[in-house]
């Protein structure tokens, strides 16, 4: 039976403090029903603003949705994505209620091991109770959408996946078909004879139509949507299985191009601009605030929360907030609270700290001191370094700009010489980042800095789709100003990127893929050499490791997540995860000579399965995973490397959400109690070491 709580219509006064019993829930045969317009912007569907496509109004493009729909829910007027404005990305995102690097890599057969890394509501569902798949299902006629049904996180070490619906072109089984409507009659189908209690549909003609149509034919697939959607809320508001319990968000992942030098404009989407990321949002269902509007700002990670909320789960990984100001009555579930993320060097703490305002989420603080812009809606990804009296800060941040032309994620560096007393800004080495990105710091010649760090603006990894914009890059801060070189032919998609200073410069390496139709089943490891001469930086052609041949098992293999430490007389050490038919391992490199070859790598020998969102950290000569127990369920903290047996510590919690080291010192963002984040610190010898 499925796991589920009796729904409550009955609100108390306004005078009365609501109990859980008044908050918004499924019933026992409730559903919440995701309806994902692809790439429709609010101008052309939900919006306030004139179409920039047509100059018509929104009304005009969805004149039944206006009038029936919108009088009965609430409508976000001021949602966004944060994500890199592409399918992947932004479904991820929209499950997790966390995002997380993934690009829109094309499909063959399954997915593989090429998912998010933390739960995603389907399968949070199917776990909660006897739920089979088909209870937890999306719908797509796009198999960019098969990854979201199941995630790399060891949920009780077994599989908890939801069921991919794909709908097929009927002339070409591997393509999507063309209809959107087909979609919607799949999803009624299901309804009827599976009765789910969470379906997500994404409608991806609308945005494949962008892409290649003719001039027109973005918003005139727009316009289809109107009727199909509003009859699919009229449908179930007769069905009595339905009618009282079941919750309909209207939706986008993404939106299209504002400014472009495209023909037209909104032929695609990818960047930083208003029009790629303001979204429409409608819910309604029991419990939805009626014929309102909510102007705060909404988030696309709010949704899986929100989501989860009112199918009595929570998501204690999302930085999203359940969002109560969309219902009569609080849903009664915790949001996020605490430490967010955390930097350490040199006996210096700077974290990223959760805030209950939907329009200012986070803020960077270092010893009492706020260095974060106050207006920024999000802050992420510290980046610490210090060299005695010296210290530098790292970080990137987001303001939204909505009377502007775009939201960039912003990166910042601060320096400091008296000790992180006071902090000068001195610029970024590049001028926007990417939403994924984070930077490596290295202290370099007294008090010049040597950062690296991975770009990939969009999550469209294949070649000939803006891939010519992914790079590795190295800057050298010195004499006020950054000098930045760029690696050549640099792989598909980098994301988690690590560097250490050796006798013959700097190696890095970083998580990447290579290019091409099987970039989703080629992740690997890559390395390279930063050298500085002269002054100036230099970056070697990037080199793949070729991890998969090494490692003498058949199967799928995917390396994320890299770690280097540098040891004496040339050794090199490398720590990362590695995935491989549902494992999650820790996998230790060693090389003796400056990295230019590596010996066999070695699985360790850990109790469980390594957290797929959290790198390796090193302390002296031990590798530190952060490992999901396969007996408890537990986070541990577990040091080894290839020459001994681990040795792990609990946690004394399920999960862990950052981890950083600072000499002998090991720092954990633990949660307490369902995302209630606090920072937690072992010593060496409390770890074994």
């Amino acid at each position: 039976m499925k796991r589920m709580v009796a729904l409550s219509l009955l609100l108390g006064s306004a005078a009365c403090a609501p109990s859980s019993d008044d908050a918004p829930r499924a019933s026992g045969g409730g559903t919440v029903l995701v309806m994902v317009m692809d790439g429709v912007r609010p101008g052309e569907s939900l919006g306030d603003e004139a179409s920039l496509a047509t100059g018509e109004s929104p009304r005009d493009f969805m004149p039944r949705t206006w009038s029936s729909l919108v009088p009965q829910g609430v409508r976000a007027t001021n949602a966004w994505t944060l994500a890199a404005t592409t399918t992947a990305p932004g479904h991820a995102a929209m499950v997790c209620g966390r995002r997380q690097p993934l690009a829109n890599f094309p499909v063959e057969d399954s997915p593989g091991l090429y998912r998010p890394e933390l739960p995603t509501l389907p399968e949070l569902l199917r776990r909660s109770g006897d739920v089979p798949p088909g209870q937890a299902i999306i719908v797509a006629n796009s198999e960019l959408l098969s990854p979201m049904t199941q995630s790399l996180w060891p949920l009780d070490g077994e599989q908890h996946a939801g069921e991919f619906v794909f709908v097929a072109n009927q002339d070409y089984d591997d393509a999507g078909s063309g209809s959107d409507d087909l979609v919607i009659h799949q999803v009624m189908q299901r309804l009827i004879f599976d009765h789910p209690s969470f379906v997500l549909a994404n409608l991806h003609q609308v945005d494949r139509s962008g892409h290649f149509g003719s001039y027109y034919d973005y918003p005139d697939e727009a316009r289809l949507l109107d009727r199909p959607l509003v009859e699919l809320w009229e449908w179930l508001q007769r069905q009595d299985t339905f009618k009282d319990n079941t919750w309909m968000l209207l939706i986008a992942d993404h939106g299209r191009h504002s400014i472009s030098d495209d023909d037209p404009t909104w032929r695609h989407h990818g960047c930083s601009c208003n029009g790629c990321r303001r979204l429409p949002f409608l819910l309604l269902g029991p419990g939805v605030n009626q014929a309102a509007e909510l102007d705060d700002p909404l988030l696309l990670t709010d949704v899986a929360p929100t989501l989860a909320a009112l199918l009595d789960l929570d998501m204690p990984w999302a930085d999203g907030m359940v969002r109560d100001d969309l219902f009569q009555q609080p849903t009664g579930h915790p949001g996020r609270s605490g430490v967010a993320a955390i930097a350490v060097s040199g006996g210096l703490v700077a974290q990223v700290v959760y805030k209950d305002d939907p329009a200012h989420r986070s803020e960077l603080r270092l010893d009492g001191q706020i260095l974060s812009d106050p207006q920024a809606i999000a802050v992420e990804a510290p980046a610490l370094a210090t060299d005695l009296d010296q210290a530098w800060l790292c970080f990137r941040e987001i303001l939204l700009e909505p009377q502007q032309d775009e939201s960039p994620w912003i990166p910042r560096c601060l320096h400091s010489s008296d000790g992180a007393q006071t902090w000068e800004d001195i610029g970024a080495p590049t001028a926007t980042a990417t939403a994924d990105w984070q930077v490596k710091l290295i202290p370099w010649d007294g008090d010049s800095l040597l950062a690296v760090y991975a770009i990939n603006p969009n999550g469209m990894a294949i070649s000939g789709y803006q891939a010519e914009q992914d790079r590795i890059e190295a800057a050298l801060y010195q004499d006020g100003s950054w000098i930045v070189a760029q690696a050549q032919s640099v792989p598909s998609f980098p994301t988690f990127i690590d560097a250490v200073e050796s006798d013959d410069g700097v190696l890095l390496a970083v998580g990447a893929s290579r290019d091409g139709a099987f970039a989703r089943y080629t992740r690997d490891i890559y390395t390279a050499r930063v050298q500085v001469v002269e002054g100036w930086p230099r970056v070697s052609n990037l080199k793949s490791m070729g991890l998969a041949p090494s490692m003498g098992q058949e199967g799928e293999w995917r390396f994320e997540h890299p770690a280097m430490r540098a040891g004496d007389d040339g050794v090199l050490e490398l720590a990362l995860l590695a995935f491989q038919d549902g494992a999650n391992n820790g996998l230790v490199l060693r090389s003796t000579d400056h990295g230019i070859t590596w010996e066999e790598p070695g699985l360790l020998n850990l109790p469980g399965s390594t957290m797929p969102n959290i790198t390796p950290r090193w302390v002296e000569d031990r590798a530190i995973f952060a490992v999901v127990d396969r007996d408890t369920g537990e986070a541990r903290l577990c040091a080894g490397n290839l020459d001994s047996e681990p040795v792990c510590v609990d946690a004394m919690s399920p999960r862990i959400l950052d981890l950083a080291v600072d000499q002998d010192m090991v720092y954990a963002i633990v949660d307490r109690s369902s995302g209630e984040w606090e920072e937690a610190r072992w010593s060496a010898s409390e770890l074994g070491i």
